[in-house]
């Protein structure tokens, strides 16, 4: 739902989002914030990143596709998935290694 909420903000303040998504319904534009990354799992493990298949193409730059974890299930779109795993801690990690002594 990060689009909903970055269409509410001004360009000031979306020019300062990092967006993380983790099978998304929905695409995000790059130009609507500051860094967008959209995490897919295989897409014949997730259905629901397909519904905006327009918003995949467009911003297929902004879309990684993660090989589902073994003990995934078979519908593997959940947050919490092990799939998602790696990704964001990657992503934790070079925020915090970027953002360091940034006040």
């Amino acid at each position: 739902m990060a689009h909903n909420v970055l269409d509410r903000m001004t360009v000031a303040e979306r020019d300062r989002v990092i967006v993380r998504s983790v099978a998304p319904c929905k695409f995000i534009s790059p130009k609507k914030c500051l860094d967008v990354r959209s995490f897919v799992a295989e897409p014949t493990r997730d259905a629901v990143p397909h519904f905006d298949l327009l918003g995949r193409i467009r911003f297929s730059e902004t879309v990684e596709v993660v090989k589902s974890h073994p003990s995934a299930p078979r519908m593997d779109h959940s947050f919490m998935s092990p799939t998602y795993k790696p990704s964001i801690e990657r992503f934790i990690k070079q925020y915090f290694k970027t953002t360091q002594g940034i006040k």
